[in-house]
């Protein structure tokens, strides 16, 4: 890919894109119904015109499953088997079909790496008192109670429906860092880190294990880039920057700030608002460090800083 390519060449540079971005990158056209299984003849899509085959998702799906049952006596309820349908197809948009479409595009002359990678949290962060995170379906308010009793979850509403709500604890380290130097000095491509990565916590004994929350993934990008000693870190969205007066007829792209300029700024709290507070903890980390918020498109206009909001001292 052009963009990754003259990135890799310019500068150390962490990369950091959603699954959807990258999803809207490759010209998705899903042929799926709303419980994800395929509408018909075996291919349940297709990307930049070649075939995603239904016996790869019914291979991760099956896989799940048995991996569900094993842990649990009961027979599985339509719900989970709902939630099981879900997470095996967004393994195969996030796993299969990225790394796949960009070793094509990259004429199989670099590996490409997916690693699901783990996140560590403090078990004492306060988020673990206010979930507020938004996951799963969307239930009526009778089922919403229903599924929360049996489960021990906690609900939320979301519009006019209800939703689980877990916490969002910040991230304090990557337990996997390793692995990715190795990967990245081995000239990997490595897609690390998605979704904010797994969150974990660390026993008393030092070992770790897994909680039920998410962690942002901007935090969790700044904090990786930071980890790695990276120069830039581009956080890429469906939009041309941070803007002034969003939301109104006089919203302006503001071209560049400093970090404490942007933790200043009032912005949305659940799109733009992580992103600059990720983007200023990164580009105050010392150095020459700049951090630029804008479209996938303009990458390479971002790190020059041609395009987006430029984060950097001074």
């Amino acid at each position: 890919m052009l963009v990754m390519a003259q990135m890799r060449r310019n500068t150390k540079i962490i990369m950091i894109a959603t699954a959807l971005a990258f999803a809207a990158l490759m010209l998705f056209e899903w042929g799926m119904d709303a419980s994800g299984r395929s509408g018909g003849g075996g291919e349940i899509g297709v990307v930049n015109g070649e075939s995603v085959r239904s016996d790869q998702y019914n291979l991760v799906y099956q896989n799940l499953y048995s991996q569900a049952q094993d842990q649990q006596e009961p027979p599985l309820t339509s719900l989970q088997i709902k939630e099981l349908e879900d997470q095996a197809f967004n393994e195969i948009v996030t796993q299969i079909l990225i790394e796949q479409e960009l070793e094509n595009v990259l004429g199989h002359d670099r590996p490409v790496a997916t690693l699901l990678t783990q996140v560590l949290v403090d078990a004492a962060d306060p988020a673990f008192e206010a979930p507020t995170k938004f996951v799963g379906p969307v239930y009526d308010k009778p089922e919403a109670d229903r599924v929360a009793k049996a489960r021990g979850w906690q609900m939320a509403q979301d519009g006019d429906k209800w939703r689980r709500v877990v916490p969002s604890p910040a991230p304090q380290d990557i337990p996997d860092l390793r692995v990715i130097r190795l990967l990245a000095d081995g000239g990997a491509i490595v897609i690390c880190a998605g979704g904010g990565g797994i969150p974990v916590i660390r026993r008393d004994d030092g070992s770790l294990i897994g909680v039920e929350a998410v962690v942002d993934k901007d935090a969790a990008s700044a904090l990786l880039a930071d980890r790695l000693n990276a120069d830039a870190l581009l956080l890429l969205t469906d939009v041309d920057g941070i803007q002034r007066d969003f939301g109104t007829d006089d919203a302006r792209r503001i071209d560049r700030m400093t970090p404490g300029q942007a933790r200043e700024m009032d912005l949305p709290a659940g799109s733009m608002a992580p992103k600059a507070r990720a983007a200023a903890r990164f580009a105050a980390g010392g150095g020459d460090r700049m951090a630029a918020i804008g479209r996938l498109a303009d990458a390479v206009a971002l790190l020059d800083g041609q395009a987006g909001t430029v984060i950097a001292p001074g």
